[in-house]
Parts: structure tokens; sequence; C-alpha cells
């Protein structure tokens, strides 16, 4: 994780890494023992508030269509 990077601040853990760009927002996922807990609520909540629900997941990624949908993302999981 690039602790000096200022958005890097944003995600107050170790749970994700802010990558991408405003093109094409992301977030690695680094907790993957936290990501599998809880993998069923996010999902849940993935399909209700995010243009493509699931299937913004690939891997250890997360894309997002938009900046704010990485953000409402960061916002309830981080």
């Amino acid at each position: 994780m690039n602790h000096n990077h200022p958005a890097a601040k944003l995600v107050g853990g170790s749970r994700f890494e802010l990558t991408g760009d405003a093109m094409q927002p992301s977030l690695i996922i680094l907790d993957h023992d936290w990501w599998q807990a809880n993998q069923t609520q996010i999902y849940d909540w993935m399909a209700e508030h995010l243009s493509r629900g699931i299937h913004h997941h690939f891997g250890s990624l997360l894309n997002f269509s938009h900046p704010r949908e990485r953000m409402m993302f960061l916002l309830r999981w981080s």
C-alpha cells in the first residue's frame, strides 16, 4: 500500500488500496479474510447501490463506473 499517496489515507485501514483513475476508479482488496467473512452482505449492498451490482468485483479488484460509487463503497465498507 502506498502510504505516501494522499488518497490512500482515505481508506482508514488496510482493507483496500485505492487504484485506478477518474476514468476507471478501482480498489484492490487487501484483507481477503475480512472480504470472505462479509462477502454476502457486501454483495447484497453492491446489488442495491451500484450500477453494475456485483459485477464490479473481479478477483481482488473492484472496478467502479464513477468516483462517487467508489466513495460510497468506501464510506460503507471501510
